[in-house]
């Protein structure tokens, strides 16, 4: 099968494919998703070795849907929008067009079979198994409508991406560590997206400054956080300095996403 075939059916290729189809910005997505979502699951688990093929079964099943929601996004709602972001041609709609059914039963069929396997690592996979899940339902309405009700729906969306691998293990998991990871990058992401022009939101567009001012903004954000964070843990002992550590990772990366994108540095490194 050709990759114009089988980015359709195999987990991450699809993104690989449509969005991050370089060596940069596929190391982009590894530093700012990847790594920080499996580690952050893996710390729930207090590192257990065994944890380990579960999160990365987690992390899998949760693309194995949402890139289910992408390729229904552009071949699906593309159809209904003015200026549509064309991420296939016209050979990969055509074969699309043709075995849509496919695609997408194959696709419920391995996450299924990820399910399956979860089942039999984990103790308790229910509520990570009902998030990932929740993803599919929330994109029918997130590809079925074109308002300031996108940005809304996004919240769950993001929020479900990042987050639910830490549901595997729902019975040690610190919910003080889980709120931290909603600040860490879902939150972020949602800022920035409020204020891309087309949901006007004139005081979020002042805030961030558009496209141009994204990296300074993300800066700022990840320092705030780290600053704030410091602060809470020199006045409580219990404060848990790992919250620490992940918003000093985010702003070091960020920081360096910036320097490696300076004028003349030609390295481009950008991921949502």
């Amino acid at each position: 099968m050709t990759m114009s075939r089988l980015f359709f059916y195999v987990p991450f290729l699809y993104l690989y494919h449509t969005r991050q189809r370089s060596l940069r910005k596929l190391l982009s997505w590894a530093l700012v998703y990847l790594l920080p979502a499996c580690t952050l699951a893996l710390m729930q688990a207090d590192f257990e070795i065994r944890a380990l093929p579960a999160v990365l079964l987690a992390v899998t099943l949760v693309y194995t849907f949402y890139e289910t929601g992408y390729i229904q996004n552009d071949t699906e709602t593309i159809l209904h929008e003015e200026h549509p972001s064309l991420r296939l041609d016209i050979f990969e709609i055509s074969y699309y067009e043709c075995r849509k059914c496919r695609i997408y039963g194959w696709r419920l069929l391995l996450g299924a079979l990820l399910a399956v396997g979860l089942i039999l690592l984990v103790p308790q996979p229910g509520p990570f198994l009902v998030a990932a899940l929740a993803i599919l339902f929330v994109y029918q309405f997130y590809n079925a409508v074109r308002s300031r009700w996108n940005l809304y729906l996004y919240i769950p969306l993001i929020t479900l991406r990042y987050c639910a691998p830490q549901l595997l293990f729902i019975g040690q998991a610190d919910p003080a560590f889980f709120a931290a990871s909603f600040f860490a990058y879902p939150l972020a992401n949602i800022l920035e997206r409020a204020s891309f022009p087309k949901f006007r939101i004139g005081f979020m567009q002042r805030l961030i400054g558009g496209k141009e001012g994204i990296p300074a903004f993300r800066i700022g954000y990840y320092a705030m956080l780290l600053v704030l964070t410091a602060a809470i843990a020199l006045l409580d002992d219990g404060f848990d300095l790992r919250i620490c550590l992940l918003f000093a990772y985010y702003l070091v990366v960020r920081i360096l996403f910036r320097l490696l994108n300076a004028p003349g540095k030609g390295m481009f490194i950008y991921y949502k």
